[in-house]
């Protein structure tokens, strides 16, 4: 079992590097729009996000995109560092631990909070503002993945739940 444990800890660090460099990317090509004015932040947007967009949308609300596209993502961090400790816990205490099932809960719900805001995110910009009704089906398979993981870990955290208590009653039994 710890191979596993490790093997997913490997997963989720290497996905913790991964949002952090993709932060540092949207910050640089944000910090050069405000630097470099002469170009179009929005037609960015539109050629990074939104590929088959029809129209391009005003500078303010490709700002607004980004920062709450930077914050999901900020957020989908807290999470893998939740559940990076979540993963230490089982190593070092053991398959069931005190408020485990409180840990799952958190992560699982915050992935599918993630999955719905993204989606969300990406069908309001791109139907609404950039005129791209493709986004709907190309950000469904990110959806359905963080959305079935979440439904996973909340189910994963019913379990641990009854193991909580199943070991608490073993523990008084004499």
């Amino acid at each position: 079992m710890k191979w596993h444990l490790n093997i997913l800890l490997l997963i989720i660090n290497l996905s913790i590097i991964g949002i952090i460099i993709l932060g540092i990317i949207i910050s640089f090509d944000l910090a050069s729009s405000i630097t470099n004015p002469e170009t179009s932040f929005s037609e960015k947007i539109k050629l990074d996000y939104f590929q088959d967009a029809k129209d391009t949308s005003s500078e303010i609300v490709a700002y607004v995109f980004i920062a709450i596209y930077l914050a999901l993502h900020l957020f989908l961090l807290t999470k893998f560092v939740s559940t990076n400790i979540s993963i230490k816990a089982l190593l070092k205490r053991g398959l069931i631990y005190k408020n485990q099932n409180k840990d799952l809960r958190n992560i699982g719900s915050g992935f599918i909070l993630f999955a719905k805001l993204k989606y969300s995110l990406l069908m309001i910009s791109g139907v609404f503002f950039y005129n791209d009704i493709t986004v709907l089906i190309d950000a469904l398979p990110q959806f359905l993945l963080f959305y079935v993981l979440g439904k996973i870990l909340l189910m994963i955290s019913l379990i641990s739940a009854e193991g909580e208590l199943i070991k608490q009653e073993n523990e008084l039994t004499v």
